[in-house]
């Protein structure tokens, strides 16, 4: 990721921020993973890369979900999934967005 960042290379950094949050969430740091994630979808954004924001916000839902979490937390979950379910919709990706629907519909 520092060699990403010192030479801005928008996808990469995303793509390492997102396998942080991944390996953060694996772990169980919940909030690390969060922060992580975030990251990520600074990045991805800046990029514009759709496929990989939507990504980013899907995993959001999924790490807000894992171990115990709030109801609060699972509103947001949601949320989150929804808009990943959106934005893969605007950006053509059909069956990914439809699966993302399922999820939420699920919680």
């Amino acid at each position: 990721a520092i060699l990403h960042t010192k030479e801005r290379y928008l996808n990469e950094i995303g793509l390492d921020y997102y396998g942080a949050a991944r390996m953060s969430s694996l772990n169980g740091n919940k909030k690390r993973a969060l922060e992580e994630i975030d990251i990520a979808l600074k990045y991805d954004k800046d990029a514009e890369n759709t496929v990989a924001i939507a990504a980013d916000y899907f995993a959001y839902g999924l790490i807000l979900l894992k171990g115990e979490c709030t109801n609060d937390e699972k509103q947001r979950a949601k949320n989150a999934i929804l808009w990943a379910s959106s934005v893969y919709n605007a950006g053509g990706y059909y069956e990914e967005s439809q699966n993302c629907k399922k999820v939420a519909d699920s919680l």
